[in-house]
């Protein structure tokens, strides 16, 4: 790998240590997490997505452009390929931003259940009848309110776990993954 403008000591709090060697062999668990995804120069390619990536990586404080960071994270890990979006979507959902993918995963279910709320008829929970046509859409008008808040809220937290990088949204958002 090239040499870095950062020392050890100023990537001692990320997740995946780049300057590791061997990223398999030094966090052996990372092939249980992240899976088999058949990635070429695996080191090269987590040591790119922890540069660019990881919120504790010196480079996102530098490069606050993602694209100026992908640019030189490619420099500093010599990778001459695309990063993988499937290893970028597994690391970024089980091993940096576990607890936005959890989140979001939750919002997606509760989102479902509102939708399907709204598309059965009001009942009083009492006796079992429609109740009042008004209040009816009433409910029904809040729950459609909250269901526009939850997906402000998800597309939100997809921006969150992508780091606003509009490749990988874009890719993400297309199921190529």
């Amino acid at each position: 790998m090239a040499t870095s403008k950062y020392a050890q000591t100023q990537v001692a709090k990320m997740i995946i240590n780049p300057y590791c060697g061997d990223v398999l062999s030094e966090y052996p668990r990372l092939k249980e997490v992240i899976g088999n995804t058949n990635t070429k120069h695996i080191t090269q390619q987590i040591a790119f997505l922890s540069w660019v990536y990881d919120f504790n990586s010196p480079a996102v404080r530098d490069f606050s452009d993602i694209n100026k960071r992908k640019e030189w994270a490619r420099l500093e890990t010599e990778i001459t390929q695309d990063p993988s979006y499937e290893l970028a979507v597994s690391f970024l959902t089980k091993v940096v931003k576990s607890r936005t993918w959890t989140l979001i995963c939750s919002l997606e279910s509760t989102f479902t259940e509102y939708a399907e709320r709204v598309a059965k008829r009001i009942e009083d929970a009492e006796n079992g009848k429609e109740i009042d046509i008004l209040k009816a859409v009433e409910i029904k008008n809040k729950m459609l309110n909250q269901m526009a808040d939850m997906s402000n809220s998800i597309d939100e937290l997809y921006g969150k776990l992508f780091s606003n990088d509009q490749d990988l949204i874009e890719v993400y958002s297309r199921g190529y993954v």
